[in-house]
């Protein structure tokens, strides 16, 4: 974890998995991120860069080889991720701006999403994987 400014919070967690890798660096003040990755098979990915004022990223990842890139750049930026259960599940994501919101779901086998926020307030939820 790299931190450089005021007020920055970063949390990561690894649970019952082996070789995951999280990684967080915030420039600014206070952006928040917490990454959490749990599951038995290990394998997860997930790094977080954020640039700017207010920025918050939460993610969420169960189960194995699951990889997570997300950049931010700008204020007030806010991204919840859940990446599921299963395996293979890629999320290359940046917001660029200010006041950019973004939830992402995936559960279930090799889903990929490659997205982008650019300008000032602009929000998406995205689901992908089988619907209960």
């Amino acid at each position: 974890m790299q931190q450089t400014g005021t007020n920055n919070v970063g949390y990561a967690f690894a649970n019952y998995s082996s070789n995951n890798e999280l990684s967080i660096s915030q420039t600014g003040s206070d952006n928040t991120a917490s990454l959490q990755s749990q599951g038995y098979g290990g394998n997860n990915r997930a790094s977080v860069t954020q640039t700017g004022t207010g920025n918050d990223v939460t993610l969420q990842q169960a189960g194995s080889f699951n990889t997570a890139s997300i950049v931010q750049e700008g204020d007030g930026n806010v991204l919840m991720g859940f990446e599921g259960r299963q395996r293979f599940n890629p999320v290359p994501h940046y917001q660029n701006g200010d006041g950019n919101a973004l939830s992402i779901t995936q559960t279930g086998a090799g889903n990929s999403i490659v997205f982008g926020q650019s300008g000032n307030n602009n929000s998406a939820i995205i689901t992908q994987g089988p619907q209960n």
